[in-house]
């Protein structure tokens, strides 16, 4: 959670403040830091590498690619607010996805608590919705993309009997490879060889990295170990207190709309928490 958090401030700092507009870049960075740091323990023998057919690699890793990309593309083509609302589709795409793949069915109250947060989490954050035909489509495109990369994440992890470490440390030098193969597609490779790497912006990546790290074991972690469901719920919970850190560290503006969609999505999330709570004790 403090990764996640942490590194969508650090972001947002490089991009606004240090003025490297390189997303994508970054992206690769942190999958590049992520690969040798799992590669540095697997050969320190923490990691105990696990052969995992290239099929099921492949799938896992143009999935999260497809998410990572689209969601760049959804962002440039659409306003954020219909950006935000898109992210927010994830949930029900993910409940209908698994149904039909592996018939799970979510309980009345987990969805009711869902519904709740996922309301809560729009009224907070999302304004400004214009809509038009190619940005709905690449947001479409997205949330189908970022749904399926989660789903086989969880899935893989339980199927083919490895942990988080070992499916992150085998299919982490594709991804690395795909982002390294889209920078020319979103960047324009002659500005950023020529950007001006100082040593506070080269210091800003490295945390950048260190945290994605973070966020990169963590979300395989939590996938294999809960559900994509509850990892969404997570996410819009790492959202609220986003929300939250702007208001304090960045100055946003706030209204009585923010702090109701703030207050009702903290309290689904509780909900859902306690429900996971009593199906444990029970």
């Amino acid at each position: 959670m403090i990764s996640g958090v942490g590194i969508v401030i650090l972001n947002k700092y490089i991009v606004t403040e240090d003025s490297f507009d390189y997303v994508v870049f970054l992206s690769f960075c942190h999958y590049f830091f992520t690969m040798v740091f799992s590669g540095i323990l697997a050969k320190a023998g923490y990691v105990t590498p696990k052969q995992i057919a290239i099929d099921k690699r492949v799938t896992l890793a143009m999935a999260s690619l497809g998410s990572i990309v689209f969601m760049n593309l959804s962002l440039a083509h659409n306003s954020v607010g219909f950006y935000q609302l898109s992210k927010l589709a994830c949930i029900p795409v993910i409940i209908v996805v698994e149904y039909a793949l592996y018939e799970r069915i979510v309980p009345l109250s987990k969805l009711l608590t869902v519904t709740v947060i996922v309301f809560g989490v729009g009224v907070a954050s999302v304004s400004d919705v214009t809509i038009n035909f190619i940005g709905m489509i690449l947001a479409a495109v997205a949330v189908t993309f970022t749904s399926m990369a989660q789903i086989l994440c969880s899935h893989y992890q339980k199927y083919l009997e490895c942990d988080s470490m070992q499916l992150l440390h085998s299919t982490c030098p594709l991804v690395t490879i795909g982002m390294l193969v889209f920078i020319p597609f979103f960047h324009n490779v002659r500005e950023l060889g020529q950007a001006e790497f100082s040593a506070p912006l080269l210091t800003h990546i490295f945390w950048s990295c260190v945290l994605a790290l973070g966020v990169n074991i963590t979300n395989f972690l939590i996938l294999g170990k809960t559900s994509p469901l509850a990892y969404q719920v997570l996410g819009h919970l790492k959202a609220t207190i986003i929300l939250i850190l702007g208001v304090v560290v960045f100055n946003y503006q706030y209204n009585a709309k923010v702090i109701a969609g703030t207050v009702l999505a903290l309290g689904g999330v509780v909900a859902y928490t306690e429900l996971g709570r009593q199906k444990t004790v029970g």
